[in-house]
């Protein structure tokens, strides 16, 4: 007889939920201790973290009832409240998913120094936001009505490997994507090269996700052609619950307290000529004089961006508050 399982996935989900969660409040608390103010994508990962939690209950639902025993352990009732929990899971995890990628495009609109950034941001955010439409209306019509949970009749069921394989697939490509833009921003501003290294290391975390990711797509694969399968989808369970960690730790990075502390010149978002200069466009991540006090007092910088909009009579002026302000004639 196996081993009983059960215990190693209610913990380690709960773990992992935690590991997210502290993520997410050091970020906003960060923040908000820097800036005095929360901004729009902070909501937005405050936000995910209740369809994360609400996706950590049902997994562990579903360790209660038998995930992580083998079948013959179990009784019909427990097999079907396990099914029942793994199907709920689901569309919560592609959910929490699109909320954390929604979160990091708010971001990198207003870090985009040009139309070009912002055209492919929103190209970025049409693909996540109809893939996350199609994942989650297939996770719900995964087999046959009136028990779309029960994919032990497989002959009732769509291919689930294919539409598993889809999610997973475009769900690394979008992160992919996301890192790449970042990095296009990155190195068209006009920073030091050791700057521009820095934050691609910091934006690059990102891709830290793709591994459990991949990892969870090939043991899913074996576990749909196992008949245990009450104690060999841990594996994929497990990998799934650090596939969710791990995007909200990657998405909080940047926020981080000795990151901010250590920024000293803008990354902004520069709008075109004739464009409002709104108040999330004053960017709180700097990057001059790299690890040098700030207590100086204000001081007045030629303006080092030469992107989209910028009249070349324009200077970006830092105070101690952390906002950055554009001045200079309009056209």
């Amino acid at each position: 007889m196996r081993d009983n399982k059960t215990n190693d996935v209610q913990i380690l989900t709960w773990f992992l939920f935690c590991v997210g969660l502290f993520s997410a409040v050091a970020r906003i608390g960060t923040r908000y201790a820097m800036t005095r103010k929360h901004k729009q994508d902070d909501m937005i990962i405050l936000i995910g973290l209740v369809p994360y939690l609400a996706q950590t209950i049902v997994v562990s639902i579903a360790a209660s009832n038998g995930l992580g025993k083998t079948k013959s352990e179990l009784t019909q009732d427990q097999i079907l409240r396990v099914m029942k929990a793994e199907y709920s899971a689901v569309p919560l995890f592609i959910l929490t998913l699109t909320i954390v990628k929604a979160s990091i495009l708010v971001f990198v609109w207003h870090l985009s120094p040009g139309k070009l950034h912002r055209r492919l941001e929103y190209a970025l955010r049409i693909i996540i936001f109809g893939w996350a439409f199609i994942a989650i209306n297939l996770s719900l019509f995964q087999c046959a009505m009136p028990e779309p949970w029960n994919h032990i009749k497989r002959n009732k069921c769509a291919d689930i490997k294919a539409w598993w394989t889809f999610v997973t697939v475009v769900n690394a490509l979008t992160d992919v994507s996301t890192v790449t833009l970042q990095l296009l921003i990155v190195w068209s501003v006009q920073i030091s090269y050791s700057k521009k290294l820095l934050l691609s290391s910091l934006f690059g975390t990102r891709l830290i996700v793709v591994a459990p990711t991949v990892a969870q797509l090939e043991t899913f694969w074996h576990a749909t052609q196992a008949e245990d399968f009450t104690y060999v989808y841990r594996i994929p369970v497990i990998l799934s619950q650090t596939t969710l960690a791990l995007s909200f730790v990657t998405a909080c990075i940047p926020y981080l307290k000795p990151f901010m502390e250590s920024l000293e010149s803008g990354v902004i978002h520069i709008p075109d000529v004739g464009e409002q200069l709104h108040d999330e466009d004053r960017s709180a991540l700097n990057l001059d004089n790299w690890g040098s006090s700030s207590n100086s007092g204000a001081r007045t910088l030629a303006g080092s961006f030469t992107s989209s909009g910028l009249p070349s009579g324009n200077k970006i002026r830092q105070t101690k508050s952390w906002a950055v302000d554009v001045r200079g004639s309009r056209r």
